[in-house]
């Protein structure tokens, strides 16, 4: 069994020399039954990524509600 915690950020760049202004995301936390624990990010960006940071925060809720998530066994 896996527990997950996910914690949401927002940064705002007041002094970017690049188009990005702000980075928004959800930092994931993974800890298995022997205490073992693994970061993630999920933050997917404007004009780059297909989906929003919306479509993806529902698409690890949907996937996190499944029984067995086969793809975190290991």
């Amino acid at each position: 069994m896996f527990k997950v915690d996910s914690f949401y950020y927002s940064l705002d760049f007041k002094e970017s020399f690049s188009l990005l202004k702000k980075r928004e995301g959800i930092i994931l936390k993974i800890e298995d039954e022997t205490g073992a624990v693994g970061y993630g990010e999920v933050a997917p960006m404007d004009g780059f990524s297909k989906e929003t940071l919306k479509e993806a925060n529902e698409a690890l809720e949907a996937f996190l509600q499944t029984d067995t998530p086969d793809e975190l066994s290991p």
